[in-house]
């Protein structure tokens, strides 16, 4: 994490607000996250990266990591983590109504804490 931190701040993003600012600048946006690809360690799909977004307020954005898939799995599903993504917001979308949204984090969230809580109770 310290790999982005430095990178935030060589694009003056220094505060939760600036990067929250950034989220709505698709341009400084885009520019931003091609550094961020290139972090060691942060694979093909940018878990880490979209959980590092969804740490600064997008609520958008999911981690579908191993616990997320292993839940989904259990669940039938059968794809990779872009198909897991468009699900979650799907299920975000199918949930939501107009008095009571729902964001793919909260789907994310709801699912990583039901497995977190499968797997203590092994």
């Amino acid at each position: 994490m310290i790999s982005y931190a430095e990178i935030f701040l060589q694009h003056e993003v220094d505060t939760l607000a600036e990067a929250q600012a950034v989220m709505v600048d698709q341009e400084r946006l885009e520019t931003l996250e091609g550094d961020l690809r290139r972090v060691p360690g942060d694979g093909a799909y940018g878990i880490r990266r979209g959980y590092l977004w969804m740490l600064v307020g997008d609520d958008d954005r999911i981690k579908p990591d191993r616990m997320v898939l292993r839940w989904l799995r259990r669940h039938g599903f059968t794809g990779d983590v872009p198909a897991a993504r468009e699900l979650i917001r799907g299920v975000a979308g199918d949930l939501s109504s107009q008095d009571s949204p729902v964001t793919p984090w909260m789907v994310d969230r709801a699912i990583w804490k039901a497995e977190r809580s499968r797997s203590l109770a092994r």
